[in-house]
């Protein structure tokens, strides 16, 4: 998380006026709006992050987890992002054109590298009943999909942005190796788990064969697939997470780094993820400690 001066350098960096930059610190000094329901087909929980300190509320595994997942581990110009923030109102016309208003509850506000708004998750296949129920709030657009107006409106305000984001967007391939790698990026202290000798073999191997595979590394280098693994998920060497599924070893080709991969495939760059730091599991039953302040459940042992 940004402390208070990297806040404001962020802020004047973007040009935000004193009134979004009140109701950015107002987002994140509040507590969640409201707790996350289980409904039928839904499985809610909360996500021990250590990018945000706290527990970060979901209530769908292939929606909002999902999008935890990718701002916690793989979307690096993530720097902040807030479950369930303060409800605003937003208001559209009915599908007989009577005026109607009623609080939000967006599921995440997020702040990246280059601008800041509201994120709501939606199921791809429920946006054509949400759109023929309510014509004026979510409208399709072949450029650019899923629309909210009556959001984008009220963002637009602030300078700020609102955005509908559906699990059409959703990479299955990525969410998987992205929850495998959950297990090495919880690791306390990896560097006591890493032989010298098998890092340094490893590193040698991809440097001189950039793109072979988990399965070669495992069988030349002297070291474990548990090592190599690590040395993954502590930035060390570099996999296109995008590409194979991790547990099928024979598929997946590894690199010195993102920079040998574009050379050696011409990767394209939204299929590189900046080496991801060490961060916590998706559930909290991995004894993680925590503490109730007032405000939200904090982890107490990062």
């Amino acid at each position: 998380m940004l402390d208070e001066q990297a806040l404001q350098v962020w802020a004047e960096r973007l040009g935000f006026a004193e009134a979004a930059v009140q109701l950015i610190r107002r987002i994140r000094d509040s507590a969640p709006a409201r707790r996350v329901q289980g409904r039928r087909g839904n499985v809610r929980g909360c996500f021990p992050s250590r990018k945000m300190g706290h527990t970060i509320q979901y209530e769908s595994l292939s929606n909002e987890l999902s999008a935890i997942y990718l701002m916690e581990y793989y979307e690096a110009d993530v720097l902040e992002y807030w479950d369930q923030p303060p409800s605003f109102p937003l208001r559209y016309a009915t599908k007989t054109g009577s005026p109607h208003g009623h609080l939000h509850t967006p599921d995440f506000f997020v702040l990246r590298e280059d601008g800041a708004g509201w994120e709501e998750w939606k199921s791809a296949e429920e946006m054509p009943a949400l759109a023929a129920r309510m014509p004026a709030r979510y409208v399709w657009d072949n450029q650019t999909g899923w629309q909210c107006p009556p959001g984008q409106a009220y963002a637009r305000a602030f300078g700020l942005s609102y955005r509908v984001r559906t699990s059409a967007e959703t990479h299955w391939e990525l969410q998987r190796n992205l929850r495998f790698l959950a297990d090495y990026w919880r690791v306390d202290e990896p560097a006591r788990w890493l032989s010298e000798r098998g890092r340094l073999s490893v590193q040698a191997l991809v440097t001189a064969q950039p793109g072979s595979t988990l399965q070669e590394l495992s069988h030349g280098a002297q070291a474990t697939l548990d090592e190599i693994y690590l040395l993954l998920a502590t930035g060390e060497i570099f996999v296109d997470l995008c590409a194979a599924p991790l547990v099928q070893p024979a598929l997946v080709r590894v690199y010195a780094s993102p920079v040998t991969a574009h050379q050696t495939q011409d990767l394209p760059p939204q299929r590189v993820a900046a080496p991801a730091d060490r961060v916590s599991v998706s559930t909290l039953t991995v004894g993680a400690e925590l503490s109730w302040d007032g405000r939200r459940w904090r982890l107490l042992n990062l």
